[in-house]
């Protein structure tokens, strides 16, 4: 989920009058910028959109130019435990 997508998922939970995490667990997947900044703080997974583009595009590439078998890749991240869950 990207902090644009949490930002609003917290903004409908709220109007709604859920309360996190007494009702509802939230955990995003993010840079780690938003997610400290909302109350209560949210659970998330950590990974670099940046590194997470360089691969995707990389791998249009390789398709482009020789089709290649569906491949998993591994991203480096960290869970980061807030108040969300």
């Amino acid at each position: 989920m990207s902090d644009e997508l949490l930002i609003g998922a917290i903004r409908v939970l709220n109007k709604s009058g859920l309360k996190i995490p007494e009702e509802i667990s939230v955990l995003a997947i993010s840079n780690g910028f938003i997610p400290g900044m909302i109350n209560p703080e949210i659970t998330y997974i950590e990974t670099s959109g940046a590194e997470l583009g360089r691969l995707a595009i990389s791998r249009m590439l390789e398709n482009l130019h020789e089709k290649t078998p569906p491949k998993s890749i591994l991203l480096p991240s960290r869970f980061v435990n807030g108040k969300s869950l």
